[in-house]
This record gives C-alpha cells, structure tokens and sequence, in this order.
C-alpha cells in the first residue's frame, strides 16, 4: 500500500517552497541581490512550482486510486460466512460506522447487530455500579464466559463478548442469556442496540469516538476491549489517523497482544484495511496496520 505520510510530507513541501517564492518574491528581500529581470524570475520558480504542486497531486491521486483499486480486489469475499458485531464508543462518526459496516457486506460478511457503550460505563465515577452489576450478571447469566477474579472492566468485556459474541464463524441466535445480559446494561445506561442484535458475531469492530479524558479511561478501555476478545474469535479496534486513545491502546501491551488496530479508518483504504485485519484476526493473530501500524499498512496475504 502506498504511504499516506509520504504523501503528505511531498505535498506539504511543495506547499512551502511555493510560499516560500511568494513571500520573497513580493517581500522587502525582493530587490536584494537581483537585477531587473528578478521579477520576472520569481513569476516563473512560483509557475513552475504551482505546476510541480499540481503534478504531485494528480501523482497522488493515480497511487492512491491504484492501491485502492488492488485493496478492493483483495478483500472481495475475506469475510465470505462471517459476522461481524459492531461496537460504538460515544461520539463515533455515524458515517464512519455506515461506510465501515459497507465494507464488511462487500466482502461477504455480515453485520450481526450494532451497539453503543454508553457514556456511563466510560465514567471512571461509575465505577461502583459497573461492578455491582457485572459481579450481579456473572452469577445469574448461564454460561457467563468471565473468568473467575476478572477484575470490574475485564469482566465487563467478556460480558458484552458473551452477549453480542460467539466463537462460530457464521455467528449464533441471540440465547436467554444474552438478552439477560443486554436488557440490563440498556436499563443501566452502559450499552445499548442500535441495529439487528438477534444474533452474536464472531469477530468484533471496535470503532472509537470521541477522545476519552480522565485519568485512567485508557487502562478502563484496554480492559474492556480485552474483555471483548474472550468467547470471540477476534476483536479489531478502528480509529482515526491522529487518534490519542487508538495510540493508548497500542502503548498497552495487554491489549496488543489479544486484539488487532487499525488507523485512519476515515480513509477509504484504512475502512479496507480494516476489513483485512478482521479477516486476520478470523484466522488467528493480531496484528496493527494503518499510517502508524507496528506491522503495516495492511495485513500480509
């Protein structure tokens, strides 16, 4: 895939030179050292370099229209009998989410159902009734998949993973535990369905929103997301490039070593990228890709 940063640093240059040749070619230092036609010089670098600008964005748009073009061909048919759960943090771009759950139906997937962590359950200040009732749910839930001494968050995760989750590829109906499980966090505050839900996926995208602030909301997310991975066959977490809490999440190596990350998911290669680490993440591994992933752009295959 071709490097956005490239991109972006060749343009941003050209960008500055042709400001740089306007600034002194209309400035006080435009008489010094030059003769009559020095003017005239200028008029040229600057034409020149307007035309260089232009050529580096056709250049770019061709690179990126090409690598776009070879993606779409690859991820046809990566999720072929998979289903996907989709699952928001507050202040996800509902756009985003659209375009992302597009590209999982193009490659032959299915979306199973979309849900939304409510602002609640991301208050470090709830902390209390976070864990009344996830030790409450644990215990009344048959076949709950947490594990025994997971802490507040993390059994959280592995809740909302048995609720929204399963380990078939295809995906599960919706079972009396699982509703038990979704009815109480909606009644809660702590999550709730806004698409489908009547059956579990077995591959979850995490798709990021707002930035979370606070001090330890990063360790609280990483927990969940951890949590999410249990009883699951895979969990990716998507955000956009410049994403401090995507960039958090891939400082904590809990989270790194159990579930893949993707960046600049605003773009339409990071959206197809995304769809490939879900691919991956169903044939086991981790992995993190995007503009700043530790292993590429996308995932190798």
């Amino acid at each position: 895939m071709i490097s956005f940063r490239y991109h972006v640093v060749s343009l941003v240059a050209v960008m500055l030179a042709l400001a740089v040749g306007v600034a002194l070619g209309g400035g006080p230092l435009s008489e010094i050292g030059r003769g009559s036609d020095s003017a005239s010089e200028v008029r040229k670098d600057n034409e020149r370099l307007t035309e260089d600008l232009e050529e580096a964005r056709l250049v770019a748009g061709f690179q990126d229209n090409f690598g776009a073009t070879l993606a779409t061909s690859r991820v046809a048919r990566s999720l072929n009998g998979r289903s996907v759960a989709v699952v928001t943090l507050p202040g996800a771009d509902a756009k985003l989410v659209e375009a992302l759950s597009g590209q999982v139906t193009r490659a032959g997937g299915t979306v199973s159902g979309s849900y939304a962590l409510g602002k609640t359950l991301l208050n470090a200040d709830e902390g209390s009734l976070v864990d009344t009732l996830g030790a409450q749910l644990a215990e009344t839930t048959e076949d709950s998949g947490v594990q025994d001494g997971a802490a507040t968050y993390l059994r959280m995760g592995q809740l909302i993973a048995r609720a929204v989750g399963s380990t078939t590829p295809a995906g599960v109906a919706v079972d009396k535990g699982a509703r038990n499980i979704l009815s109480s966090l909606d009644s809660a505050s702590l999550l709730s369905t806004t698409t489908g839900g009547d059956k579990r996926g077995s591959l979850v995208l995490v798709v990021l929103g707002d930035e979370l602030t606070g001090d330890g909301l990063d360790k609280l997310l990483g927990a969940l997301v951890t949590g999410l991975t249990n009883g699951t066959n895979g969990v990716v977490v998507a955000g956009e490039t410049d994403s401090t809490t995507l960039s958090a999440l891939r400082d904590d190596s809990a989270v790194t070593e159990v579930a893949s990350s993707v960046d600049s998911v605003q773009t339409r290669a990071g959206q197809l990228a995304t769809v490939l680490a879900l691919a991956a993440e169903g044939d086991g591994g981790p992995g993190h890709y995007g503009v700043h992933g530790n292993d590429g752009a996308v995932p190798r295959g």
